[in-house]
């Protein structure tokens, strides 16, 4: 009898070779390959929610290191806001404005996060930039949002959420209202007032963070022209202390100054003063908002306390003085 001839082939993950019979077709990453037993033991998994074999390396586990395809993984640990359409039902005394607004609380760990996915109006997403997880809010709007706030703040209290220095909190304030001169002028008086909300902030996120910079410019390189500012923002850097680029894509200006935080009282709290500055400038002319706010820092506060109100200016009085004050030492 004539000799049969054995077809030698090779894993196409190790390389080995051996018998085309020994080696197993399979799909892996959606695609079709023709590994050794071995190389299907030890370096394929399948994935934890779709059932499909993957590479190991190609995966992505959990905090209970469960594995999951590239494609499962955000699917099942991200999730959008879950009430995009958010009005105000509670009215706005405690807010002292009816603006909408938005906030992204950065976290340096926060485990088991997939309990919130209907627990809270927030959805949750990753970022490079931190250890833990990035939690978004919906368009909020007065004190129903500030509930919102406060529900998100116990449960993540509750789970025993972390922030660290590399996490930061972002406002996202509602300008649909305005027009090109308005955001123009509101850009201007936050660009007055920028060392004194500076001087609200922990040391490290207002010198040091390369997330939220200072300004390069000053109050009189902003186009006087509405026009002229909203190209100049739009190509502006996104990573300053105030981003003014934001307004392209979501309609905001973007606070990004504030230190990581998980304390309802400092969120709500930045989040009126932003509002509440927003709407007292908004229809100011650039002559009006300099007289205000384009003498020295000490006459800016003033005026600025007077914006937030008593309740935010005992708030803030406090964290100002400190800063001040180990800044003089």
């Amino acid at each position: 009898m004539p000799e049969t001839t054995v077809r030698i082939e090779s894993c196409q993950y190790c390389r080995a070779r051996m018998p085309a019979s020994e080696l197993v077709a399979c799909r892996v990453d959606g695609c079709s390959y023709r590994f050794c037993p071995t190389c299907i033991e030890r370096h394929t998994r399948n994935c934890a929610a779709c059932g499909e074999l993957c590479i190991i390396s190609h995966m992505q586990h959990d905090e209970d290191d469960n594995r999951y395809c590239q494609r499962c993984y955000r699917h099942t640990l991200t999730w959008e806001a879950n009430n995009p359409g958010f009005r105000n039902t509670a009215g706005s005394e405690v807010t002292g404005s009816n603006r909408c607004y938005g906030i992204e609380l950065e976290t340096s760990y926060s485990p088991k996060y997939r309990t919130l996915r209907n627990a809270t109006v927030f959805g949750a997403k990753f970022d490079g930039s931190i250890s833990g997880m990035e939690f978004i809010s919906p368009i909020l709007q007065g004190d129903s949002g500030l509930q919102e706030i406060e529900a998100f703040c116990a449960h993540a209290r509750r789970l025993g959420f972390n922030v660290d220095g590399d996490c930061g909190y972002h406002v996202h304030i509602d300008l649909r209202d305005t027009n090109s001169d308005q955001r123009s002028n509101i850009a201007y008086a936050y660009r007055l007032t920028y060392e004194v909300w500076a001087s609200l902030v922990n040391e490290y996120r207002a010198n040091d963070c390369n997330y939220c910079r200072a300004p390069e410019y000053s109050a009189s390189d902003l186009p006087v022209n509405g026009y002229d500012f909203d190209y100049w923002a739009e190509y502006s850097s996104r990573y300053s202390f105030i981003n003014f680029a934001s307004y392209r894509r979501h309609q905001t200006f973007e606070i990004r100054g504030y230190q990581g935080t998980l304390d309802a009282r400092k969120i709500i709290a930045w989040v009126k003063a932003h509002v509440r500055f927003v709407d007292f400038v908004k229809d100011k002319t650039r002559e009006e908002i300099y007289l205000l706010f384009g003498d020295t820092d000490n006459r800016t506060w003033a005026n600025l306390r007077r914006v937030m109100g008593a309740d935010l200016a005992r708030h803030y009085g406090r964290k100002r003085a400190a800063r001040l004050s180990a800044c003089n030492s």
